[in-house]
């Protein structure tokens, strides 16, 4: 049964117009930013895929594409891998790519240390081991370089296409004219001729049970077994008239990959049976397939004309791609024996290999079909007009009215199925034999996509918003009366029975009904296996019919729960999609899975269809390997960090670093993740995640281990993969800076201690100038106070000596007033005794002893006037200075004249004088002039 559906999918998938049964995926030349053909392809042992391109050598990490250009601009041509160099060949030159310490590819040319120069306009198309030697081919000479002695000789040979074959330790070169040569100890041997092989390119030899199968560029075989060369016709060798064979590959399993230049890569069993056809309209990039290589996972990867397409042979998923929208959202699929009959969003369609070339849409039934459930020979189906029947590949209508959503067995009852409809529930009846419709139950209409019953007239009836309903049927089932309603518990829900267990799921949980307590209650087995660490259910369950299998969808993909067969435990598997598969899984609710074969399951989509073989779907065992580490160092740039023993030891302050990661295996419709832990810092694993780059910035200072792990659906890598990292504290972390810290810190203590001594003996010293300073000012303040008691006593003595000298000085001008009018008076006598008298009173005016007590008294009031006068003029006379000093107290000429016993005239005479040995002007004044000195 099993081998026969499988043969059953490639037969009806080939047959199809469709994208073909192995998964693809493509990369165009916009993925890796480079042009056009990809001539070679060559795999590392890390896994790491590289490219002969035009531009140069293009590597593929698994994440990344970098091209490293050729080394004179030129096309490549040819890229072979021995250990750890990478051999490639393009015009004029060929040589070696080996890695540097920054995990670049650098370039060493082995054409330059040949001795003989190269042909003109030659190129090296392909490339060989055998043995210590690498071989290089151009259309007339293969080079042979020694890999240990490093010399080089070449041997005359053209070819019209340049084709080596190195089948186990033999080696064959196709020679123009002469067919094929074989390689015997330095010297070539005829090995194959005649029509298809002198005459044409052979594109492919390789080891068969029978001896050695060669195809050339017509699509020919010949089986050369021991001596003899025979044509090899394979089944279809009619389908195969015509083309035009490019490359060619025998896979792993036996069969034969055929690249052409215009109809894509046909995929031949080893009977000479077409299995696949690939072309652009079945989801190559383009029909011109210029190289083929299959890695170590059993990845196929096709060159083509323009960018890469990627061929998944042993994946366990199978996919029909409905580019065109011809099926539309697929809701629901039946298999009946040999034909596949599919519900969608605009019809049924049916295909069968054996009478249809592709899916054609079945005539009357346009619109949405819902359900589809196989009833022995016939599939009735759920329309959004009515109920229909399929069978014999006919379409007739059992009734057309409201939308069906479900049909279900009535327990008890063989010969009645349930519907859930658009507006409640209704009945269809088998009389004869035949489905009819019978009518609708009343009493309840609402929309009723999900029921179960719970005894005969029991039934519960989930909607999405409403909830849960529990309805009592009458013994006839035509009414219908509900007893309960129960709010819904969350999003997503829906409503099945699996394994005698009625279950009602939603985005919270998964509850069963309890029949003996009459309510819902958790199931936590199955809860527990529809929530597991890296997915939980977000939509809704599909049962299998027939207990079978119970279908979850998830956030990340897909669940099912089985049971064991020893124990009957329940037990639950993940199946993880990418994000690219799981948006167009149709519209959320109404998503389709349905099992078409032994553990082959169809997953439905809008834009076609995935076949899973559960079988096939092994373990997914991957290794996981650190690409790169960068360091991002702000604003100087970045830079690619060397961790070739998964040390690594950074400077403080090392800015962002990004560690990329991947693996060793390309996973088909599933995504892989990642997750770290830091060790030592915490034991918890950080989300899980599809971005293949951890960063970490603001490391602090110390030794760390980053652990890394990967995922691939469940299954985790193989091998364990752990960073080293040591943060170096900064220079003033180290232990000799700590050291000169502390003597700086002792240094900084001792200058204190200075500074502050020096400080306060400046304070010391400012106090002690303060109350020095406060002292003389007190003491000035006392000199001040007694200079004052002195000048107040000195201006008092002044004013007492001035009131002296006013005092006498008017006591003489009245004395000699006196005499001088007594003497006035004396002289109007004759009388001779007055004559004495007068001559007394002469005497008495013109006493000198009366101008020292002036002079004396003038002197202690007014001290150094007349010294200074006379020092300023030395021309006055005695009588001069008289003058000066009765004028400095500002006596008048009246005053004057008694005191000097002359007349006020005379007085006047003398001040004129005076004025001019004082050389006073017209206009100055001589009393001023004389108070001024």
């Amino acid at each position: 049964m099993k081998n026969t559906f499988l043969l059953f999918a490639f037969l009806f998938c080939y047959a199809l117009n469709a994208q073909g049964t192995y998964p693809i995926r493509n990369f165009s030349p916009s993925d890796y930013k480079a042009r056009n053909q990809n001539w070679a392809i060559a795999q590392a042992p890390t896994g790491d895929m590289y490219f002969a391109n035009n531009e140069g050598l293009l590597k593929y990490n698994g994440l990344n594409w970098t091209l490293y250009p050729s080394p004179n601009r030129s096309e490549l041509r040819s890229v072979f891998l021995v250990d750890q160099r990478i051999y490639t060949g393009c015009y004029r030159e060929f040589g070696y790519w080996s890695e540097d310490q920054e995990g670049g590819l650098q370039y060493t040319s082995l054409s330059d240390s040949f001795q003989e120069d190269l042909l003109e306009d030659e190129v090296f198309w392909n490339i060989v081991d055998y043995g210590e030697y690498l071989i290089f081919q151009s259309l007339k000479r293969i080079y042979f370089y020694n890999t240990k002695t490093e010399e080089i000789h070449f041997q005359e040979v053209a070819a019209e296409r340049a084709r080596l074959f190195k089948v186990r330790d033999r080696l064959f070169f196709q020679v123009q004219g002469l067919g094929i040569q074989e390689l015997v100890e330095g010297n070539l041997k005829a090995w194959a001729e005649g029509p298809g092989i002198s005459d044409k390119v052979i594109v492919h030899i390789a080891e068969v049970d029978d001896g050695l199968l060669l195809v050339n560029e017509d699509a020919e075989f010949f089986l050369k077994s021991k001596e003899e060369l025979v044509s090899w016709i394979p089944r279809e060798q009619k389908a195969l008239t015509g083309l035009k064979v490019y490359s060619a590959l025998r896979n792993r399993s036996g069969d034969w990959i055929l690249g052409t230049i215009n109809k894509g890569a046909l995929i031949l069993s080893d009977e000479g049976e077409i299995k696949q056809q690939l072309d652009r309209t079945r989801g190559l990039l383009n029909n011109t397939v210029l190289n083929l290589f299959e890695d170590r996972q059993g990845i196929l990867w096709l060159g083509l004309d323009s960018g890469i397409s990627l061929l998944f042979q042993e994946s366990a998923f199978r996919e029909y791609r409905d580019e065109l929208g011809q099926l539309g959202v697929i809701y629901a699929a039946v298999r009946m024996g040999d034909e596949l009959v599919l519900g969608t969003n605009q019809g049924l369609y049916r295909y069968n290999a054996n009478s249809a070339p592709e899916f054609e849409l079945v005539p009357g039934s346009e619109g949405q079909v819902w359900y589809l459930r196989k009833e022995r020979d016939e599939i009735l189906g759920g329309h959004n007009s009515g109920t229909f029947r399929y069978k014999n590949e006919q379409f007739s209508w059992l009734h057309k009215g409201a939308g069906i959503f479900n049909i279900q067995p009535v327990p008890g009852s063989p010969d009645l199925l349930v519907q859930g409809t658009y507006q409640g529930l209704s009945l269809l009846n088998k009389v004869d034999g035949q489905w009819t419709y019978l009518r609708a139950i009343e009493g309840f209409s609402t929309s009723s996509r999900f029921f179960s019953w719970t005894a005969a007239d029991r039934v519960w009836v989930n909607h999405e918003y409403k909830g849960l309903f529990e309805l009592q049927l009458d013994p006839d089932l035509t009414t219908a009366e509900v007893i309960n309603q129960i709010p819904p518990g969350g999003r997503s829900s829906s409503l099945v029975k699996f394994r005698e267990k009625i279950l009602y799921a939603h985005s919270n949980a998964i509850e069963a009904w309890n029949s003996t307590a009459h309510q819902w209650e958790k199931d936590s087995v199955l809860t527990h296996l529809f929530r597991t660490e890296n997915d939980r259910l977000d939509g809704i369950l599909i049962p299998e019919n027939e207990g079978g299998r119970l279908w979850g969808i998830g956030k990340e993909g897909l669940f099912y729960a089985s049971q064991q067969t020893i124990d009957g435990r329940l037990v639950s598997k993940q199946i993880d999609l990418s994000a690219d598969v799981r948006k167009t899984l149709g519209t959320a609710g109404f998503e389709c899975i349905a099992a078409i074969g032994d553990d082959v399951y169809l997953l439905g989509r809008n834009e076609g269809f995935l076949l899973i073989d559960l079988d096939v779907l092994r373990e997914n065992v991957h290794e996981l390997s650190l690409l790169s580490v960068r360091q991002d160092l702000f604003p100087q740039g970045s830079k690619l960090l060397e961790t070739q023993e998964m040390e690594l030891e950074l400077a403080a302050n090392s800015g962002e670093l990004q560690i990329e990661l991947g693996v060793d295996r390309l996973p088909v419709f599933q995504d892989v993740y990642y997750q770290y832990r830091v060790s030592g810092q915490t034991d918890d694993w950080s989300s899980w995640t599809n971005n293949p780059i951890v960063r970490f910035s603001g490391l602090p200072v110390g030794d760390f281990e980053v652990e890394f792990r990967s995922r691939i659906n469940t299954s985790l890598n193989t091998n364990p993969l752990s960073l080293a990292i040591s943060v170096a504290p900064p220079w003033y972390g180290r232990w000799w800076a700590v050291i000169l810290f502390i003597v700086g810190f002792l240094l900084l203590l001792l200058g204190i201690h200075h500074l502050y001594k020096g400080y306060y003996e400046r304070e010391r010293e400012k106090m002690q100038n303060r109350v020095e300073e406060q002292r003389l000012r007190e003491q000035r303040e006392v000199q001040q106070k007694i200079t004052k008691i002195e000048y107040e006593k000195l201006q008092q003595e002044m004013e007492s000596k001035n009131r002296e000298l006013a005092v006498s000085t008017m006591s003489m001008i009245k004395k000699n007033e006196f005499l001088n009018e007594i003497k006035k008076q004396l002289q109007t006598t004759e009388l001779l005794e007055v004559k004495p008298i007068i001559r007394r009173i002469n005497k008495s005016l013109t006493n000198e002893d009366d101008w020292k007590f002036f002079e004396n008294a003038f002197n202690q009031a007014d001290q150094h006037f007349l010294k200074k006068i006379k020092s300023l003029h030395p021309g006055l006379t005695s009588n001069d200075l008289k003058i000066c000093a009765y004028l400095r107290l500002n006596l008048s000429s009246k005053e004057i004249a008694p005191l000097l016993n002359i007349s006020v005239k005379s007085v006047e005479v003398k001040r004129y004088r005076l004025r001019k040995k004082l050389e006073l002007g017209a206009k100055d004044s001589l009393i001023d002039y004389i108070l001024g000195i």
